[in-house]
């Protein structure tokens, strides 16, 4: 037995009527699906040899061909047979614009009929035209659906939505602005309200000071805000009489902006700034002054700065005398000129001029407490001797530190203190001189601050002048001199003896005696004559009373003979006086 398979197509069952299943001869209730249609609105499907039956059959719906009546499209291509699901293309004609997101067909629909065109929009609205109250912000695009921001403008309040670009190419309305009213203004603190004309966007009223407050305020406006504008220009009054301490404050105006000259007061100095009334109606603070300083106080001859207050103006040091000074030292004060009150009520103590003990040197200077004065040793001491001090007993402090120097050891010729060094001592001491015999100026001599011994000379003594005969001392009283001192004695020729005599400490000199030679053993001295035959040395000798002839060279004239006499030399007497001189000089 066949049964039938499956659902046929524009069909669905509904419930069984007869059979079982699929079975040939099963028989269902049956309805047309979307996009089919019948003379009935259900029927039956029976299974017959395999195959479903329909009573009354179910035919797919036909739309036709489409016919755009809508501006702005144009019908294109189709992609079925007009029936039920078929489809057909659009374009948008000349001056319209495919909107954005929307089909582009049109479709046969299950009750016959096509879809209606969408998607093609009018190109362009135009650019926006701005309204009283608003503005525009920037406009891309005026296509289709565009929008453009929109704003109050100044003096307007509200919350515009954007305008849009419509199928009908025009702009949404302009809508939620309306004109900034203020309302009437409000007093303020310091201001007085005057008139105005409108309490809407830029209207004004004027306002002026109130009691208590100066200045020069300008009219409050309606600001586009919605608000009044705030008043400026009226400033509270100063007071009249601003004191400040320290400064001095001029008399003047004490309106806002106005100003006073300042100077410093007593004990202060410098340069006062001026004040000005300002704005919170207080007078600005003055600077410049600073107290008078005196400084710290330098403590006088005697004074010691004691506990202070300060330095400046009015301030206190107290004084007290320092050792040595007898009193009470008064308290300081710092005047407003700056200086400090006068130090007073100390006296010095004064030890007077110290007396200078021997060997020392004291230096001139202060004779006050706690003064010192240099000292020195004198000449002939030496030491490191102490600065004396004025004491609180007015005393000077002892004189101490200086020795006397020894002289430098010295001796004194011909004297008892001959021997090196044998005469010594320190500054002042005296030592006894005995000169030897023969020798006077015996005596004393001191040891001076020099670091020498005075001067003593034991002076030798003259010894009676004598003579020599047959000598060069021949003459009477030719030999004189003094202890100690040798005379030289030459005989005369011929005579024999000669030598030295000494003044003893006698006073006579010794004794020497000149004694005559025998004559013909005493020989003269040996001689010769340039340009002579006795030009050679010595070529003339002899004994005493020998002669010699001496001839002179040719162009040379004077020759002669010389004799020995008993002198001890040759005598050229009987030769001219220029021996052997030439005849013509410079031939």
């Amino acid at each position: 037995m066949s049964s039938c398979v499956g659902t046929p197509a524009g069909y669905s069952f509904g419930p069984q009527i007869s059979g079982s299943g699929t079975s040939d001869g099963s028989s269902y209730v049956a309805y047309c699906t979307t996009g089919y249609s019948s003379s009935s609105s259900s029927g039956t499907l029976t299974c017959t040899s395999g195959v479903w039956v329909a009573n009354p059959v179910c035919n797919m719906v036909n739309c036709g061909t489409p016919s755009i009546n809508t501006a702005g499209y144009v019908l294109g291509s189709t992609s079925g047979t007009n029936e039920f699901g078929s489809t057909y293309s659009l374009t948008c004609s000349s001056d319209y614009v495919r909107v954005s997101g929307t089909d582009s067909i049109i479709t046969c629909q299950s009750n016959g009929a096509w879809t209606d065109p969408t998607g093609c929009a009018l190109s362009d609205c135009g650019a926006p035209a701005g309204a009283t109250g608003y503005s525009l912000g920037g406009v891309f695009s005026t296509a289709y659906e565009a929008t453009v921001d929109v704003f109050c403008a100044i003096g307007y309040l509200g919350t515009p939505p954007d305008i849009t670009c419509q199928l009908s190419a025009d702009w949404t309305s302009f809508t939620g602005c309306s004109l900034a009213d203020c309302g009437i203004p409000s007093e303020s603190d310091g201001y007085t309200i005057g008139s105005g004309s409108s309490t809407v966007y830029q209207s004004t009223y004027s306002i002026s000071c109130a009691s208590g407050f100066s200045g020069t305020p300008e009219a409050i406006s309606c600001q586009a805000s919605g608000s009044w504008s705030s008043p400026f220009g009226c400033y509270p009054n100063c007071s009249s009489a601003p004191t400040q301490t320290n400064y001095v404050i001029a008399e003047g105006s004490s309106s806002y902006g106005s100003s006073r000259t300042v100077s410093c007061g007593t004990g202060y100095t410098g340069s006062a700034t001026t004040i000005f009334c300002g704005i919170s109606g207080a007078w600005g603070t003055s600077s410049g002054c600073n107290p008078v300083d005196c400084s710290t106080p330098v403590p006088s001859e005697g004074y010691a700065l004691g506990p202070a207050t300060a330095t400046t103006f009015g301030s206190y040091y107290s004084m007290s005398c320092v050792s040595g000074f007898a009193g009470s030292g008064t308290t300081l004060e710092c005047l407003a000129s700056g200086q400090w009150t006068a130090q007073t009520g100390c006296i010095l103590i004064n030890c007077e001029n110290p007396i200078a003990s021997v060997g020392y040197v004291i230096a001139t200077g202060s004779t006050t407490y706690g003064s010192s004065l240099d000292v020195m040793c004198d000449a002939g001491y030496t030491g490191s001797p102490l600065a004396l001090t004025c004491q609180l007993s007015g005393s000077w402090t002892s004189q101490t530190g200086c020795s006397a120097n020894s002289c430098t050891p010295t001796s004194i010729s011909n004297s008892d203190k001959a021997a090196s060094g044998s005469v010594t001592g320190t500054t002042g001491q005296s030592v006894v001189v005995a000169c030897d015999m023969g020798y006077s100026g015996s005596g004393t001599v001191v040891c001076e601050s020099t670091g020498a011994f005075s001067t003593l000379s034991c002076t030798a003594n003259s010894c009676t002048p004598t003579s020599i005969s047959n000598s060069d001392k021949a003459a009477s009283g030719s030999v004189t001199g003094t202890t100690g001192q040798s005379v030289v004695v030459i005989c005369d020729m011929g005579y024999s003896g000669s030598g030295t005599v000494v003044c003893e400490s006698t006073g006579a000199f010794s004794t020497l005696a000149c004694n005559q030679d025998s004559p013909s053993s005493t020989a003269c001295a040996s001689a010769s004559i340039p340009h002579s035959d006795k030009a050679s040395v010595d070529s003339i000798s002899g004994t005493v009373g020998q002669s010699v002839v001496v001839t002179c060279d040719p162009g040379y004239y004077g020759s002669g003979s010389v004799t020995c006499e008993s002198t001890g030399f040759f005598y050229f007497s009987n030769l001219q006086s220029n021996f052997c001189m030439q005849l013509y000089p410079g031939c």
